[in-house]
């Protein structure tokens, strides 16, 4: 949704802008729920989520290796990728 790379801020203060950018369109678009938006903001909240992707893309035939998304200190599911 936002171009972040773009963001005139400092590297420490990078993290806590996107989340305040994002608290900011979520509530903008949750007071004009009824408006036209050029683009669905919960559409677009969804295709950012990298598992729905990986989910669609397997759905539509590609080869999606297995993985493990985020981080785990489950000794057994870290060997399943060791």
């Amino acid at each position: 949704m936002t171009d972040y790379e773009k963001i005139p801020v400092a590297e420490r203060s990078l993290s806590y802008t996107k989340s305040a950018l994002d608290m900011h369109w979520t509530a903008i678009y949750s007071l004009f729920p009824d408006a036209l938006w050029l683009s669905d903001y919960y559409a677009i909240q969804r295709a950012n989520r990298k598992a729905a992707q990986l989910d669609i893309a397997a759905c539509v035939g590609f080869r999606v290796p297995m993985l493990m998304l985020g981080l785990s200190t489950c000794p057994s599911v870290l060997l399943i990728f060791w």
